[in-house]
């Protein structure tokens, strides 16, 4: 796999935007840093899709968006998500919280939130090393455990698992993105904004909102990347001068 044309000239854009060396980016990538210099320069193509995988990784930024075009990013050795896709859909449509509520579901076991938190975490961590086939194995469940967890919890726990499930939303959605299930990946953008509007929680609104601009950015709708940029931007100016606000466990993405 080749990625060419001016990939060279975002990367470096991205970079300076975080106030990064080459040597520096070099480095996290686990490249030279003669061969960043060459491929900022247009000299040589991003060859690796797992180097491409890396460099949006430390640069914060979707891989789209660096590399130009859509990519289709299938989950290790090629093994096929459908079954994997299906499987979400279902959980995203399923609003358990709902039959929750109605009685229809009052049943289901819900763990502590401290080993969901955990869990949430460890997929983060298959999300960002693009193991999709592991996550699609892993999130239906999930999904639907946190979709019930606010009707059997108050208070703080209760915003917690909003929280959760605003993270574990966010998840689904950059796989789904990423694996090229584009409306899915709408509705579990959308699910992921409705959790944490729910939470209260303006910095988890600016992350949902955040990656949904970036999404709008790679399809080329630049207009409404902006306005919902800057809505985000506004809504959080208010507590911007509040001491002792800072992300949660999981930080931006």
């Amino acid at each position: 796999m080749a990625v060419e044309g001016e990939i060279g000239g975002r990367i470096s854009a991205f970079r300076r935007r975080r106030g990064m060396s080459q040597e520096r980016l070099a480095h996290l990538v686990g490249r030279s840093e003669s061969w960043l210099s060459q491929v900022e320069r247009g000299i040589r193509p991003v060859e690796n899709l797992a180097v491409l995988t890396r460099l949006a990784e430390v640069l914060d930024v979707e891989i789209d968006v660096l590399a130009g075009q859509p990519l289709r990013l299938a989950p290790p050795a090629g093994a096929p998500v459908t079954d994997e896709v299906a499987a979400i859909r279902d959980a995203l449509s399923g609003y358990a919280e709902l039959a929750a509520l109605l009685g229809s579901d009052g049943d289901r076991p819900v763990r502590e939130l401290r080993v969901i938190s955990d869990e949430v975490a460890e997929v983060w961590s298959l999300r960002h090393r693009s193991q999709y086939g592991r996550l699609g194995r892993v999130l239906p469940s999930l999904i639907g455990e946190l979709e019930a967890a606010p009707s059997q919890y108050d208070g703080d726990e209760r915003t917690t698992a909003y929280a959760l499930l605003s993270d574990v939303c966010q998840i689904a959605r950059a796989m789904l993105r990423a694996t090229g299930e584009t409306e899915l990946a709408w509705i579990a953008g959308d699910r992921a904004f409705q959790a944490a509007r729910l939470a209260g929680d303006p910095l988890q609104l600016a992350r949902v909102a955040r990656a949904m601009a970036l999404v709008f950015l790679a399809e080329g709708r630049m207009a409404q990347a902006t306005d919902l940029a800057v809505t985000a931007a506004a809504a959080l100016e208010p507590g911007l001068a509040r001491p002792g606000r800072t992300a949660g466990p999981c930080g931006a993405r």
